[in-house]
């Protein structure tokens, strides 16, 4: 099953995510089962993208009448902020909270928070934590492939 690696356990020892931080402090394979951690990590993923799922559906009944949406443009300004941070939001979780994550993955946050970063002032503090989070998250990756000796 190389879709699914549940036989691999929770994390292994290279993904910097919740479950590979957190097991200094709570030995996750001592505490409970691998079926118990794979609930639990289904469980922490659910919860960690349910606002994703939310908020751009709140914010379009928000936005209702008061936009009108024109030919030129057909998706407001605002929403497409909001579904950029709920890109962001969801590929976080999954990369934070999934069973037996690649390292890799972090190159799917990325990418909306590259975009949200093309709409930041460069001076901003937001804007300089951001492109270190791109920075460790490219830096991570490309060190993951020069192990090959």
């Amino acid at each position: 099953m190389r879709i699914f690696p549940f036989n691999r356990g929770i994390f292994e020892d290279k993904v910097a995510n919740f479950w590979c931080a957190t097991n200094v402090v709570v030995k996750w394979k001592l505490w409970a089962s691998q079926s118990t951690l794979m609930r639990l990590s289904t469980l922490f993923t659910f919860v960690g993208f349910l606002g994703a799922a939310i908020a751009p559906i709140h914010a379009w009944l928000r936005l209702g009448n008061q936009h009108r949406a024109t030919a030129a443009e057909a998706v407001p300004s605002v929403m497409q902020t909001v579904l950029l941070l709920a890109l962001l939001n969801s590929s976080m979780s999954f990369f934070l909270f999934s069973f037996q994550v690649h390292e890799k993955t972090i190159l799917l946050p990325l990418l909306p928070l590259t975009l949200l970063l093309s709409t930041t002032p460069h001076d901003s503090s937001t804007f300089k934590l951001g492109v270190l989070a791109n920075n460790v998250g490219m830096f991570r990756c490309v060190s993951m492939t020069d192990n090959t000796s």
